[in-house]
């Protein structure tokens, strides 16, 4: 299996290379989604494999691993949207949003702050769902989903040429409140999109097995230390932090 590393797009030279292409803030904390992402993507092709299987898509014979992959709102103006990891391969694309310590971010209806360029973000995000919509999508019918899920879900349907277009969330050390919280939020942007939407979506549930490394860099987080960069990006190129474990993946 031929595999590319990527960084917002730009094609790298290895995963050490692109360690260094995240800002130091990435991992300040030893609990960052993206330190346990990254470590679940150590084992490339396994996990690349393991993941086309669960849903059901064929294992490619290429396939590009683009990290913070950057979508720019279609309308209005705002912030790009930055997929975790976009998974671009000929046949099929995965955009993944990694969860561990995160709590639920805010809803659409919080974000909405009455001004016309958020309403005009909004619709573009709308416009980049209805490609893969059983029908038209209102952005009224968004309100109770949270904000991010929205402009990630909008990043898959923008890779317009991908045959198979999917939306996953792998989500670390799950809890049930967050297993049902992620579910009711997929299953309500699944009735959103229509049961005939070619946007496939999947929770996917991992387990962690920590280092004593970890131990030692989470104990000192708890006490206080917020500069923790050097250690953990040293953790993440050497021997690793973390072994992660796919435990099972809920489609819907």
């Amino acid at each position: 299996m031929q595999i590319e590393w990527a960084f917002k797009g730009v094609a790298l030279a290895g995963r050490d290379r692109l360690l260094d292409c995240f800002p130091e803030t990435a991992f300040d904390s030893p609990t960052r989604s993206t330190i346990a992402l990254l470590e679940h993507w150590r084992s490339t092709e396994q996990r690349v494999r393991e993941l086309a299987r669960a849903l059901g898509l064929p294992v490619p014979r290429r396939v590009q691993l683009d990290f913070e992959h950057m979508v720019h709102p279609p309308k209005g103006r705002g912030k790009p949207s930055c997929t975790d990891l976009m998974v671009i391969s000929p046949d099929f694309v995965v955009a993944i949003e990694a969860k561990w310590t995160e709590p639920r971010y805010p809803v659409v209806e919080d974000w909405l702050d009455g001004t016309e360029n958020r309403k005009q973000v909004l619709q573009g995000w709308c416009d980049l769902l209805e490609l893969r919509a059983e029908s038209r999508v209102a952005t009224g019918d968004l309100h109770g989903l949270p904000y991010q899920m929205v402009h990630r879900a909008a990043s898959a349907c923008h890779q317009r040429k991908a045959a198979s277009c999917r939306v996953a969330y792998l989500v670390f050390e799950t809890t049930a409140r967050a297993r049902s919280e992620c579910l009711e939020d997929l299953a309500l942007l699944r009735d959103v999109l229509g049961s005939r939407s070619s946007l496939g979506m999947a929770l996917a549930e991992c387990s962690i097995e920590q280092s004593r490394t970890l131990n030692e860099l989470r104990r000192q987080w708890e006490s206080g230390e917020r500069h923790l960069h050097a250690p953990v990006l040293r953790g993440l190129k050497g021997d690793g932090l973390l072994r992660t474990r796919l435990e099972r993946v809920h489609c819907l």
